[in-house]
């Protein structure tokens, strides 16, 4: 099998360097993303646009060799001059919308698919919302099909909803699945909370690390402070907040009270107190990270809400490896 498979992708790289339109080359590149091969996509990508630089299929090509790979601000990009009610642009705002933890904006961008976006292609990027709400996953018998080469972000869908219902074993299987030397930021945030859930806290600080070298995003940093608590890195945690309030927002707060509970000096203590009962519960809305964010401030900080509210988010999220730690605080 791996013989035939060496052979096929020496034939698509032959062909790649002997074509001579960018439509063959672009044509030869989507054969490739199907084949889950990023290198030869790439390639094909490159060959296209030396031919025509505003090719929209070329751009188009380089836009979902990006996002195979993880690279968000490439694709968005690529897609630049392409027209804004196009699907390729529709997927990459999705995504972008996605990774920033707006259900809402996932599904506007999507709009624009109308009924194309119940096909396996998007199947991924329609499932966005329910995932990041925690209110719909895709059905287990259906992750596998998410993890193919041509469906956008659906290995990351797939992680992420594997994550959040306890599944370490199909998660730790995807990520596994890209050689090591693949894994962008996108990837290593996952990691890093599959390393976490699995009790081994020096190597979710490597990863969480390592993606902060990409584009740093909330759900980054918020998974990048538990896993410097979880090290009993307090002093690091902190500076981490104090580098990227924009980024954070309103969920600095919550943020930085769970850090302070943490701390042995009974002052930062009771100040971690004091903000976090001045703090409004999240919307019911609101993505579950940031409800679980909130929970877990509550929980370790003795606030009063903390049971009421565990009780609300474990009817839905019980087996969420964070309300179960949230859960073990209690």
């Amino acid at each position: 099998m791996r013989a035939a498979d060496g052979r096929r992708r020496s034939l698509r790289d032959a062909a790649i360097k002997r074509a001579d339109s960018p439509a063959l080359a672009t044509g030869l590149g989507f054969l490739a993303i199907e084949a889950g091969d990023e290198t030869l996509a790439r390639k094909a990508a490159l060959r296209a646009v030396s031919f025509a630089a505003l090719y929209p299929r070329a751009r188009t090509l380089a836009a979902r060799v990006a996002l195979l790979g993880g690279r968000i601000d490439e694709a968005q990009k690529a897609v630049e001059e392409l027209d804004p009610k196009s699907a390729d642009v529709a997927v990459v705002r999705a995504v972008a919308a996605y990774e920033s933890l707006e259900p809402s904006d996932v599904d506007a961008a999507l709009k624009v698919l109308g009924d194309a976006q119940t096909s396996h292609t998007f199947a991924a990027l329609a499932a966005g919302s329910g995932v990041l709400l925690g209110t719909k996953y895709p059905a287990a018998a259906d992750l596998q099909g998410l993890r193919d080469p041509s469906v956008p972000w659906g290995e990351i869908v797939a992680t992420d909803a594997a994550l959040d219902q306890g599944d370490l074993a199909t998660a730790d299987s995807v990520l596994a699945a890209r050689p090591g030397d693949s894994l962008r930021p996108v990837h290593l945030l996952r990691l890093a909370r599959l390393r976490r859930y699995q009790g081994k806290i020096p190597d979710a600080a490597l990863a969480s690390a390592q993606a902060l070298e990409g584009n740093v995003t909330a759900p980054l940093l918020v998974e990048r402070t538990y896993d410097l608590v979880a090290a009993d890195d307090l002093a690091g945690a902190r500076t981490l907040l104090a580098k990227y309030p924009v980024v954070l927002g309103p969920l600095s707060g919550w943020l930085a009270a769970y850090v302070d509970a943490h701390a042995k000096d009974k002052n930062v203590v009771a100040q971690a107190v004091a903000r976090v009962a001045k703090l409004d519960l999240p919307p019911d809305a609101s993505p579950l990270a940031i409800r679980i964010l909130a929970l877990r401030a509550l929980v370790v900080t003795g606030d009063k809400r903390a049971k009421p509210y565990l009780s609300v988010i474990a009817r839905r999220s019980g087996k969420h490896p964070d309300v179960q730690l949230a859960i073990k605080d209690l």
